[in-house]
């Protein structure tokens, strides 16, 4: 009986061992295009952290601290997911790939109904966000023109 455990338990362990690590696409930190104060990161720990003004808005209100992440991919452009307040489902989500390395979150409540949208651009710290919309537009574009044509 004892090597019995001990082969389901060398079988787990290496079974563990072989697993391919998560591969998550969209691992580092992303602007909000719409609300500079916004930036969500998705970390190589598999949690997913909204920042407002630099500080983490969810652990501020949920019961675990940080929002555990489970990502699955639908299609080529579209993911959705999960986060987790320990083994409670905290808000669920989908994530949609763009062009020009940003993406759209769409925050689900009750149902699939939607809740919030939002389009994000990659970023490496918090206080890109100007420099990302004079990427997006061109300097002389007067932002008005845009709703006139």
């Amino acid at each position: 009986m004892k090597d019995l455990i001990l082969y389901f338990l060398f079988i787990q362990c290496f079974c563990f061992a072989c697993k391919e690590p998560t591969n998550n696409p969209f691992q580092g930190k992303w602007q909000s295009l719409n609300d500079s104060h916004n930036v969500i990161e998705f970390t190589p720990e598999q949690k997913i952290i909204l920042f407002r003004d630099s500080t983490s808005f969810w652990s501020q209100v949920t019961k675990h601290g940080e929002l555990n992440c489970v990502l699955e991919k639908e299609s080529k452009h579209w993911y959705t997911f999960d986060a987790m307040d320990g083994d409670e489902i905290f808000l669920k989500g989908r994530i949609e790939t763009v062009q020009g390395g940003r993406i759209r979150i769409y925050l689900l409540k009750h149902h699939h109904i939607l809740d919030l949208a939002d389009e994000y651009s990659r970023t490496h710290d918090f206080h890109s966000y100007s420099s990302i919309l004079n990427e997006i537009r061109p300097p002389d574009e007067d932002p008005g023109d845009y709703w006139r044509n």
